[in-house]
């Protein structure tokens, strides 16, 4: 395998082989279509990606602008190239499919560096067509009104899971950035908010749930799951037609199971404390 970097003329090349794997690369289609392709000089959001490609115009992987590592390689390619390709580059952690992240991670000979997550989460689907909307009090709010409640959620969520940004400020521009682009919304009660949830990728066929959460004395009351299924079905109106997700607990999991959600694999999410240049 022979790499390259990726030029603006791949951008249809890469679309087209991205969604050969739609399921396992909704954040690089989602950083692609929202913010273009990052090659020379300096990005211009932090989730702009610059990726290489193999001579026939195959994607091997993607590193955006905040040193997230892509995997989009066959399972089994030769690990050489692409480590070479990331040689020198500033990384704060590789998320993908365990079957390509975590050879990746091996042969870029970083395990010994300090990590801020470092764990294997259940990916999986729904076709929204077979969402159904449990019964239960409430209904969804946009989160304008609520900004700062939701940023006091996020810090929590973040402390909680390990991922993401840990101060107050970084939580803030989490939640400035979702309710910019309409994509969080809140579960009232009563106008009183009770649970949040989110997308963390937005695309025309598919969405990702990210930003679930509900504060932990309103746990065990269905408010996650009816607040999830809101969000869906706004989105299935809107034409979407399949739903993905990490599951980041065993009680998430079974929150999505009772959804109908199905368990297509799993995702390697791993982030560095501070971010490590590749050897």
């Amino acid at each position: 395998m022979t790499l390259r970097c990726a030029t603006p003329s791949d951008v249809q090349t890469i679309a087209a082989c991205l969604l050969a794997q739609p399921l396992a690369t909704v954040f690089a289609r989602n950083n692609v279509r929202r913010h273009g392709l990052w090659t020379d000089g300096p990005a211009s959001h932090p989730h702009q990606t610059r990726f290489w490609v193999d001579t026939d115009g195959a994607i091997a992987l993607g590193l955006t602008n905040a040193g997230i590592v892509l995997p989009c390689h066959p399972v089994g390619a030769d690990m050489g190239p692409l480590c070479a390709a990331l040689r020198g580059q500033t990384v704060a952690g590789v998320i993908g499919p365990v079957q390509l992240a975590r050879p990746l991670l091996a042969g870029l000979a970083l395990q010994d560096r300090p990590l801020q997550l470092d764990t294997d989460e259940p990916h999986m689907r729904l076709a929204l067509r077979d969402l159904g909307v449990p019964e239960g009090p409430g209904i969804l709010a946009q989160g304008t009104a609520h900004r700062d409640v939701l940023i006091d959620w996020r810090l929590a969520s973040n402390r909680e899971t390990g991922a993401g940004a840990q101060m107050r400020d970084g939580a803030e521009r989490e939640i400035t950035t979702w309710i910019a682009e309409d994509r969080v919304r809140v579960l009232c009660i009563d106008d009183r908010p009770v649970a949040m949830t989110g997308f963390n990728a937005v695309l025309p066929d598919t969405v990702q749930i990210g930003g679930v959460f509900t504060p932990p004395p309103l746990r065990r009351k269905g408010y996650a799951a009816r607040a999830v299924a809101l969000h869906l079905a706004e989105a299935r109106g809107a034409g979407v037609r399949t739903a993905t997700l990490f599951a980041a607990s065993d009680g998430a999991a079974r929150l999505y199971d009772a959804l109908g959600f199905a368990h297509v694999g799993h995702m390697a999410l791993v982030l560095f404390q501070s971010p490590q240049v590749v050897p």
